[in-house]
């Protein structure tokens, strides 16, 4: 999206959250391989942005276009057309729902001071309160190199049914 019609040449900047740009490469390289991708907390933050003339252009949803009054100037864009985002809301303990046997949470886990076995001691509060992980993945965060996330699927924290 952008603010008004721009020349694809004259895009310079792209501003999107690390998930959706990790999700559009194809198209990023394809179509702006110059453009400098910018990482924002989120891909509503980035159309805000855009919207104070901080950024050529933004990868985000449509309903954040019309919030903003922005241009969308290309639909579909990611490189995997099965992909699914969910998100969850995550509260104060409580009553959690049923199980149904195919539940998951998955997060996002930053450290903000990397270093030699920080992930362990991650993990070891996970296994302290019993909580069950079913997948582990590192991703760089496109900050700089050596700087990783890592998403987690988890058993059981006010967990949401998986896709179908």
């Amino acid at each position: 999206m952008t603010l008004e019609n721009k020349d694809p040449k004259d895009i310079k900047s792209i501003a999107t959250h690390p998930h959706a740009e990790s999700q559009c490469r194809s198209f990023i390289a394809k179509n702006y391989p110059n453009a400098q991708v910018i990482e924002t907390a989120s891909t509503a933050a980035a159309a805000k942005g855009l919207s104070k003339g901080d950024y050529d252009a933004a990868i985000g949803a449509a309903i954040a276009a019309k919030n903003y009054q922005l241009k969308i100037i290309a639909e579909d864009i990611g490189d995997n057309t099965n992909a699914v985002t969910r998100f969850v809301v995550v509260e104060k303990p409580g009553k959690s729902p049923a199980a149904t046997g195919k539940d998951r949470t998955s997060l996002a886990v930053f450290i903000a001071i990397d270093h030699a076995g920080a992930l362990l001691e991650i993990l070891n509060e996970f296994a302290k309160h019993q909580v069950n992980l079913s997948f582990i993945q590192s991703r760089p965060t496109g900050s700089q190199l050596g700087h990783y996330h890592f998403i987690m699927d988890i058993r059981f924290l006010g967990s949401y049914p998986q896709a179908k």
